[in-house]
């Protein structure tokens, strides 16, 4: 059974009684341990379409399946039991210690009394452990840096124990060396524990070597999946920015974005 099966679905949002459509009749499944990387320039659709997955908005029309059962079928208690997600919403209260924040994500498991186990404290505990982050439990947020909040997020995804987690750029506003840990701690995640991940990112040329499969949006309602290898072997990397293939494109024997800066500096 795969773990998301789309079909015809169409994506976006309605405003003052309008419907705006983003993406049409996305037909896409993906399988249990894939690390699939959702490409494509801002505001081209990828948080709305993550966010759509995740049960936060509703498809225009069409059908998402989350492990065969249409995924607004779920009740709350039950959808969070089989995704978390790291959305690009900041953390309300900055004043909360980690373990306080790694608790709340033990909710779905909690019982009705509300009180953690020996067991809920193990899971919190080996989520620290997998993602570095042990000796910053006791610090509240507003301590941390950039990178460390990123990681204690993902632990926070971790202890709800869910066999999918989904991020929207988890690596956005961090460093080169931030970003690497981030994204090999998501590959480590799907290699030894068998998580499936999607993830939104700018970092392309770091999503094509790593993910399994490839999420293109492009411009004109364009929308791709398939490997990173028929990503590049088919030139489809031009869709992401074929408003502005005179100052960018893609370099294929290079592996990299190579930019055109005589048409920037007059």
């Amino acid at each position: 059974m795969n773990v998301f099966d789309l079909h015809n679905l169409s994506i976006g949002y309605t405003s003052k009684g309008e419907r705006k459509s983003l993406f049409e009749n996305i037909k896409l499944s993906v399988n249990k341990g894939e690390f699939v990387a959702v490409i494509g320039a801002n505001g081209i659709g990828k948080s709305t379409f993550l966010r759509t997955l995740s049960g936060f908005q509703n498809p225009l029309s069409g059908s998402v399946k989350l492990f065969g059962r249409e995924l607004l079928e779920y009740p709350k208690q039950e959808l969070a039991l089989q995704l978390s997600v790291v959305l690009t919403e900041k953390v309300e209260s900055k004043l909360i210690r980690v373990i306080e924040l790694l608790s709340i994500g033990r909710y779905p498991h909690i019982n009705w009394m509300g009180k953690l186990s020996a067991h809920d404290y193990d899971v919190i505990d080996e989520a620290m452990n997998i993602t570095g982050i042990s000796l910053l439990a006791e610090r509240s947020l507003f301590q941390l840096s950039d990178g460390e909040l990123q990681k204690v997020m993902i632990a926070r995804a971790l202890v709800q124990e869910t066999p999918v987690i989904i991020l929207d750029e988890p690596t956005s506003h961090l460093d080169l060396k931030n970003k690497a840990e981030v994204l090999s701690l998501l590959l480590h995640l799907c290699r030894e524990h068998g998580k499936t991940i999607l993830v939104a990112s700018h970092e392309i040329e770091l999503a094509l070597q790593l993910a399994d499969k490839i999420i293109l949006m492009g411009f004109d309602h364009y929308f791709f999946s398939g490997t990173p290898q028929e990503v590049i072997s088919q030139n489809l990397l031009k869709k992401l920015f074929a408003d502005k293939e005179e100052l960018i494109r893609y370099d294929q024997e290079a592996g990299k974005f190579i930019f055109n800066l005589r048409n920037v500096i007059r």
